[in-house]
């Protein structure tokens, strides 16, 4: 199933829903939050018994891959090499995957847990304090990892080992002998993904601008406006086209490396000046606890407790659909610079040590905000992680020696992690819309960073940054009925090769 190089169907049928929505959301921008909250509650009240299911699932499917024979293909030619390190692979599969809503949630969750925790539990007692650490890992823990990973070992497969077109459509093939109906379908595919993608980041776009923008009028001491969340998306696109222009191995792969060493230059000042013994027995208790009660939160539904039903669509259920929308372009960007690897050492590279600097970080920031709200209960970090979580951050750095100069780190950081997941949305955009060109035109990224700019500015107004993940939830909840084809379609698509290499090497 061969593809015009001239082909620009996923461009035009993507933009096309792209401007729709933004369209919508411009004219009715009351409607338009109104309709995606009755479509997202909707998903949630009837659908929750699945998504639970399904991401259980990308899990186990994963864990299988990396055991079972097919774990020691690469994503790419049998002799094909790694392109970056594995210091730089794993700073870019962090930095895209988690990227500023580590920032964002990282005081603001844990704490919020702990003073409203879910119905049976009372606020701020010790109970309280360990569920907060435990739901934060269940939320920033394997589950994301799992969607990505995934989707990075369908697109190495079907377009880096296969030497075609970086699409996410390819893997339709296989499922249809009809050529025409496979070429449309994949076109769909394709073309949807891109939609949710733009989303997706759109989403993170505008609450990171949020949180900036509360960091602007902390700085200086001023009140928080609106606009200071849209002056803080105009820098981040400024140092985007800075980044896009130098292209993947200049601008992002340095972007990512300096996310890293700026993440662990605030986490050692937190973990210093913070309640050290408390984060590092915190860490261990968390760990164990999740590893341990995994199962049992990962498939929990609650049919006979409405009050928890309410709590976890808010929540959990928010979260994978949130992350779902993230799927297409963290996998793919997760494929095109795992070039060289294989399935197993992608498996490792996202469901255990990504998972592991998530923890880490949760359980410093966590903890450091637990302890101070524990200490002073009506302290300001304790309202905004209920009421304004966009200055928890901010609220939680000014109780500590050089807030000035640590609040503008994180200023930077939540930039720079921001960047760091648009510019591999828009270059993941950019493939898909180009026929999947590994290497898409400046001028058509620039274009969908302002489709995405634009999408985030309106959503801001809307100002509910929980609004913004609704919307991206509902436009990726197709995507986790298209990888269970994706999956079903690699196994049989590896399976076919293993048994062509025997017949080879037995015929010979």
């Amino acid at each position: 199933m061969r593809q015009k190089e001239n082909d620009n169907t996923v461009f035009y049928g993507s933009v096309g829903l792209t401007l729709i929505l933004i369209v919508f959301g411009l004219v009715h921008n009351e409607l338009f939050g109104s309709t995606m909250t009755a479509i997202f509650d909707w998903i949630c009240q009837y659908f929750n018994w699945y998504l639970v299911s399904v991401l259980t699932f990308y899990i186990l499917f994963m864990i299988y891959i990396a055991c079972s024979k097919y774990g020691k293909i690469k994503l790419g030619p049998d002799d094909s090499e790694p392109e970056f390190s594995t210091f730089s692979w794993l700073a870019m599969l962090f930095s895209a995957g988690m990227g500023s809503g580590l920032v964002f949630f990282g005081a603001a969750e844990p704490a919020y847990h702990f003073i409203a925790p879910p119905p049976g539990i009372a606020t701020f007692s010790p109970q309280a304090a360990d569920l907060s650490m435990q739901l934060s890992f269940l939320h920033w823990g394997v589950h994301p990892w799992g969607i990505y990973g995934i989707t990075a070992m369908v697109i190495g497969y079907f377009s880096m080992r296969k030497n075609r077109p970086v699409l996410l459509g390819n893997f339709v093939e296989p499922l249809f002998k009809n050529e025409r109906v496979a070429l449309h379908c994949s076109h769909f595919v394709d073309s949807w993904m891109v939609f949710v993608t733009v989303a997706g980041i759109a989403s993170s776009l505008g609450i990171a601008s949020s949180q900036m923008g509360a960091g602007i009028a902390r700085f200086f001491n001023i009140p928080n406006s609106i606009w200071f969340a849209e002056i803080s998306l105009g820098l981040m696109s400024v140092v985007y086209i800075i980044t896009a222009v130098a292209g993947l191995k200049k601008g992002i792969k340095v972007i990512a490396d300096i996310n890293v060493y700026l993440s662990i230059l605030i986490c050692g000042f937190l973990f210093l000046f913070g309640p050290t013994l408390g984060i590092l027995q915190t860490f261990v208790t968390s760990l164990g606890a999740y590893v341990a009660n995994l199962p049992d939160w990962t498939l929990r539904v609650s049919p006979w407790d409405p009050d928890f039903d309410v709590w976890q669509r808010g929540w959990t259920v928010l979260y994978w659909l949130w992350w779902l929308s993230w799927g297409p372009f963290c996998g793919v960007f997760f494929a095109r610079v795992s070039y060289g690897r294989s399935m197993r050492e992608l498996v490792m590279g996202s469901l255990i040590i990504p998972p592991l600097g998530s923890f880490a970080w949760m359980t410093i920031f966590g903890s450091t905000a637990i302890s101070a709200v524990m200490k002073n209960p009506t302290c300001a970090l304790a309202d905004s992680s209920v009421n304004n979580m966009s200055m928890a951050l901010w609220d939680l750095m000014a109780m500590f020696p050089l807030s000035s100069i640590t609040t503008i780190v994180c200023f930077i950081l939540v930039a720079t992690f921001l960047v760091t997941s648009a510019n591999s949305g828009t270059f993941v955009v950019g493939m898909l819309s180009s026929n999947g060109d590994i290497n898409p035109t400046t001028k058509r990224r620039l274009f969908i960073w302002g489709m995405m700019a634009v999408i985030s500015a309106i959503t801001l107004f809307a100002g509910d940054f929980r609004g913004i993940q609704k919307l991206a939830g509902v436009i990726s909840f197709p995507y986790s009925i298209m990888t269970i084809f994706m999956a079903w379609a690699l196994v049989k698509a590896m399976s076919e090769e293993m048994r062509g290499k025997k017949s080879g090497g037995d015929s010979q």
